[in-house]
């Protein structure tokens, strides 16, 4: 069990990487009553972790982990239940102020990515759109090429897109269905590595970064660093990071290994941090975390007085 919320009711919630609850198959999420018994009606059948689990004001469940889909439903990496185990999509809102505002989105949003300026939005019915609410960025996006009408026409040539992913410098990834992705180029162009086959999670910085289902972390084109592989002595990871220059992949055991460029100490930090449940890190040096409920401590930066 990875993690626990507490509904109004008394219920508690758990999510992880468990398969059975007291002997019933349980796959990853369940909810039992406050002496243990399990709630036989809630059985939402995560396909893989549950890492996080909470809750919002109104009662409705958020959860976080390595699941590609919920009871059978489309649903990756986040998602959203009602207090019956119906999944219920993301709907984007449009951001405060005119300058900030992003063009409405007609259908329900199922998996989006941000980048500096940008957003990049997967439809239901697999359609990936972009949005830009920087409109001082309009110009800079415009001459880098970044997710051209072009580079969109031949991404929804298919509908079987399941998950997006930006990068800060125009780079981009769609996961499809069948386990191959479409890598993106600033200049419009939109690749098909055969490197990427059986994936099942994506993630890129200006250089592509995939996760195969068997837990190899593959890699296309070189960081901003100049590297063009992952480390040879990675292992099997569960999930994998990439932002600006710095990569990472989440080991079994739960602790995380980062490669890149190292001028601001991100990657030496985030070596010697240990288990953590999930990370992102940022350019500026700041790395946020959420550890384990044991440890107590949930964020901070790689700052040169230890905080």
């Amino acid at each position: 069990v990875r993690s626990m919320a507490v509904q109004a009711d008394g219920q508690i919630l758990l999510g992880g990487s468990f398969t059975s609850v007291g002997g019933t198959v349980r796959n990853h999420i369940a909810r039992v009553a406050a002496d243990g018994t399990l709630d036989a009606a809630f059985d939402p059948n995560a396909s893989n972790a549950v890492n996080s689990v909470a809750l919002q004001a109104d009662g409705q469940i958020l959860l976080g982990g390595n699941f590609t889909s919920l009871g059978g439903t489309k649903r990756n990496k986040f998602a959203r239940l009602v207090n019956d185990p119906a999944t219920q999509s993301l709907t984007i809102m449009n951001l405060p102020g005119d300058r900030n505002a992003l063009a409405p989105i007609p259908k329900k949003v199922v998996d989006f990515d941000l980048g500096y300026a940008q957003g990049l939005f997967l439809l239901e019915g697999g359609e990936v759109v972009s949005r830009c609410w920087r409109p001082d960025e309009q110009a800079k996006l415009a001459h880098n090429g970044t997710w051209t009408k072009a580079a969109l026409r031949v991404i929804n040539q298919r509908k079987d897109n399941i998950a997006v992913s930006v990068g800060d410098s125009g780079f981009a990834m769609v996961l499809r269905a069948d386990g191959t992705v479409a890598a993106a180029h600033p200049d419009g162009r939109v690749l098909e590595p055969e490197v990427f086959r059986d994936v099942v999670a994506i993630d890129n910085n200006s250089q592509f970064l995939a996760l195969t289902r068997d837990g190899r972390v593959l890699a296309y084109g070189l960081n901003q660093s100049g590297q063009a592989s992952v480390p040879k002595d990675l292992g099997k990871a569960v999930a994998i990071r990439a932002r600006n220059d710095i990569s990472a992949a989440q080991m079994e055991d739960g602790s995380w290994r980062a490669w890149g460029d190292d001028s601001r100490g991100v990657v030496s930090f985030i070596n010697q941090l240990g288990p953590a449940i999930d990370l992102q890190f940022f350019h500026s040096g700041w790395v946020m975390w959420i550890e384990p409920v044991e440890r107590r401590r949930v964020a901070g930066p790689p700052s040169a007085d230890g905080d």
